[in-house]
């Protein structure tokens, strides 16, 4: 199999553009991704995507006298400026990219290609040929694609879901609710660079925002989709039900976009807008006071809003309106369109006409028995799974296990989530994480060197507040298992309220404290005590007191206090 092509050519190198319409052209899957700067000042791996999952292959350049270096084409006394390298591996997606390339590049420069596995020189049309044979070959041998992440195969995962709703439609990778008047609501299956494996958006966007944004919402369960997992169908049909269609379909109005996003700070100027459009200026106006109170450099981040407030309403609704009209024209949503006024430009009895229609999760697909698991609720009860999601801030628990099987998984150092109700009424969740080395570390370590590293979390819930503890070893390193950082927070994950990051190799620690006392971070040494307190040995599931313990002498130690989980939490 060839793994690598030369191509040679008297010419400027074409720009990316011209490259992928030749490709298109040609009939070729391939199209360069690559958008960080010119082509030519390009070396190394070049991004592409063959049939629309993420590839690409090495590609370098030499122009000048000594482009040619020793390649000795046939045609000694044709000048060649520019030499352009594209090597690959023996993955057969790489050398379809790689032999695509080659010929667009020949066809475009009218240049000559050398394949170096045969030793033959090709002129444009033959390495055009050589690369279809090479598709074709390829096609044969491995049959249709496997699934994966592409449009198409999203319309098959969401066939049952889209026979029972006529209320939602796929179009390309959004999923929806219709008829759309100001707000897009559904999922996103987002690409993310692996073949396999989606990132899916809770999808929230006013119809007048930018048709390329993922929306104002959040991802979910990221690190969950593969496709190839035996949990990815059913986690991926009741996750759409529980984590986004349940939340969004209740959200009708601009206004109730307005007060989703009100919280966040970096969502303040969609927020405001969304106020303006539903007829609430004042209330508006009122969000931008308030944070310019809090910091005066929002008066400046905000100057283009409170301009927006001051123009005309029916100048500012025409602009608007044609963002709703480019928008649905990007993402071809015209048949679900309902083109409707804004809620300003309507008296107030009359905006609820323009409000998006109230979207029912039910009825749906059933997820099956054994998928998930509650918590345990009896103090003292141990449940083992695989893994775990969070919905409406707390854990459920993914693919859960028998306690012989957990058992089994822990000493078999695979990945384990032990949730457990303890004494007092708390819950831990523990993450147990260990990682192997890999064989070609653990052949040149000490014999008796520790091919497992760890880095594990545990998650302490009380009524109004969690504390996460993090633990870290490298593995095959001569470092102890030791507390990395612990984190205060809200129940809900929202607030940060005190971290401490800690290295036991500096024998120093960071603190941050949102409570108004270190808010940037300071760093302290620790006292010997302390120091030791960071190392214990491997946690074991359902064994919790050692490290609660440790954790209660950090916090109070390291100036935090008493491990008060069931107080709220008020900003200063």
């Amino acid at each position: 199999m060839a793994s690598e092509a030369h191509v040679l050519f008297d010419a400027a190198l074409p720009a990316i553009k011209d490259i992928n319409a030749k490709l298109r052209s040609l009939g070729f899957p391939v199209r360069i991704q690559y958008g960080n700067g010119p082509l030519a000042a390009h070396g190394g791996f070049l991004p592409a995507t063959l049939r629309r999952q993420q590839s690409g292959c090495e590609f370098d350049v030499r122009s000048g006298p000594d482009a040619v270096g020793d390649l000795e084409p046939p045609e000694a006394g044709k000048p060649f400026s520019c030499c352009v390298s594209l090597r690959w591996a023996g993955d057969e997606d790489e050398v379809s990219v790689g032999l695509c390339l080659a010929a667009a590049l020949t066809k475009l420069t009218k240049g000559i290609v050398l394949e170096e596995a045969s030793g033959e020189w090709l002129s444009a049309g033959k390495a055009v040929d050589h690369a279809r044979q090479h598709l074709k070959a390829v096609w044969v041998r491995g049959g249709p694609a496997e699934p994966g992440t592409r449009p198409a195969d999203i319309k098959c995962y969401l066939k049952s879901l889209l026979a029972e709703r006529d209320d939602l439609v796929l179009v390309g990778r959004h999923l929806l609710i219709r008829p759309v008047r100001h707000i897009l609501r559904g999922a996103l299956f987002d690409r993310t660079g692996e073949r396999k494996r989606f990132r899916i958006w809770r999808y929230l966007n006013p119809l007048y925002g930018h048709p390329g944004s993922v929306g104002c919402d959040q991802s979910i369960h990221s690190p969950l989709w593969d496709v190839t997992a035996a949990h990815f169908m059913p986690l991926l049909l009741d996750s759409l039900q529980h984590d986004i269609f349940a939340e969004l379909g209740r959200l009708t109005t601009l206004e109730d976009l307005a007060r989703r996003l009100e919280g966040d700070r970096e969502k303040a100027s969609p927020c405001v807008i969304a106020l303006l459009l539903a007829g609430r200026p004042q209330t508006a106006s009122a969000i931008m006071d308030s944070l310019a109170a809090r910091d005066p450099i929002w008066k400046h981040w905000l100057a283009k809003e409170r301009q927006l407030l001051d123009r005309d309403i029916k100048a500012v609704c025409a602009e608007f309106h044609e963002r709703e009209e480019r928008t649905v024209q990007e993402l071809k949503i015209a048949s679900i369109w309902e083109p409707s006024p804004f809620p300003i430009e309507l008296s107030e009895r009359e905006r609820e006409s323009v409000a998006e229609p109230q979207f029912d999760a039910g009825p749906w697909p059933v997820t099956p028995d054994g998928l998930l698991a509650l918590l345990p609720e009896q103090r003292g009860e141990l449940k083992f799974s695989k893994d775990f999601i969070f919905r409406r801030s707390l854990p459920l628990l993914l693919e859960p296990m028998t306690i012989e099987a957990g058992q089994r998984t822990y000493e078999a150092h695979e990945r384990l989530i032990a949730a457990q109700r303890l004494d007092d009424g708390k819950l831990l969740l523990s993450i147990v994480a260990p990682q192997r080395a890999h064989q070609s570390w653990i052949d040149l370590a000490p014999p008796d060197a520790d091919p497992i590293g760890y880095h594990s979390r545990l998650l302490l819930y009380g009524c109004e507040r969690l504390v996460e503890i993090s633990l870290h070893r490298r593995s095959l390193s001569e470092q102890p298992l030791s507390i990395s950082s612990i984190e205060v927070q809200t129940r809900d994950r929202r607030e940060n309220i005190w971290r401490c990051n800690f290295s036991h190799e500096q024998a120093d620690a960071t603190v941050f404290d949102a409570r108004g006392t270190y808010g940037d971070g300071v760093t302290s040494k620790m006292s010997s005590d302390l120091l030791a307190t960071l190392v214990l040995d491997h946690p074991v599931p359902g064994a919790p007191g050692d490290i609660l313990c440790r954790t209660r002498l950090l916090l109070n130690g390291m100036g935090y206090g008493e491990l008060d989980l069931d107080l709220p939490f008020e900003r200063s």
